[in-house]
């Protein structure tokens, strides 16, 4: 079997990719600010953005970077409609889980607004997930939160993203159920955090024993 990502080389046994696209995804082996993935130039623990501001969320992770490689999975998978990207994506996002040794319970998506829904017909982080489930056995919590339809966000600082986001999510009936779990949020791309950070600042006014935020690619 090829690799989904490449379609060129083999798939070795018991693997999910290739080697040549897991060494291109993985390819980053420097420092990381803890709290949201950025890059470090030495080890921090922080960068100046996240440095002393609270988060919603308990732990950050992410599985590589929007430049390079993955950025094109992504772009193919989203607006090409290519969802087979996306089991691969949530079977090495499963995988890589397993290897940080992050205990989580459920998972939550970062749900699409009813306005790009309607655009894409599907869910690219709900098919992540729904890959992830498959793998792990781990359940899915999907329409537990809703979002409303937003601006655009390109070209927004990170001020501005927070300020949009603030009222993007709302619960809905079953969110209550996350109550002394440990949840793990999903979404497939990061940009400033903003998002992340109202999506589970949501998520922890229902009594999660442990929120760990998690996405594909941090840009």
């Amino acid at each position: 079997m090829n690799c989904p990502f490449c379609k060129a080389d083999p798939v070795p046994a018991k693997e999910i990719i290739c080697r040549k696209c897991r060494e291109e995804i993985f390819y980053y082996k420097g420092f990381r600010c803890r709290y949201c993935g950025n890059r470090l130039l030495y080890d921090s623990g922080s960068c100046p953005e996240c440095f002393g501001k609270k988060k919603s969320y308990n732990a950050f992770y992410n599985l590589g970077y929007y430049d390079r490689m993955l950025g094109d999975i992504i772009i193919r998978m989203k607006f090409r409609e290519n969802i087979s990207l996306g089991k691969a994506l949530g079977a090495l996002a499963a995988e890589h889980l397993e290897k940080l040794g992050v205990e989580y319970d459920v998972i939550l998506p970062v749900p699409l607004s009813p306005g790009r829904f309607h655009e894409r017909g599907f869910d690219q982080t709900l098919e992540i997930a729904k890959a992830m489930k498959k793998r792990t056995g781990r359940k899915v919590m999907d329409f537990v939160i809703g979002k409303t339809d937003i601006p655009p966000l390109v070209g927004k600082n990170r001020a501005e993203r927070a300020d949009i986001m603030r009222k993007a999510f709302f619960a809905k009936r079953g969110l209550e159920k996350v109550e002394g779990l440990n949840v793990l949020a999903l979404d497939d791309v990061c940009t400033t955090g903003a998002t992340m950070n109202a999506f589970t600042k949501l998520i922890r006014r229902y009594g999660p024993l442990r929120i760990t935020a998690y996405v594909i690619a941090r840009k």
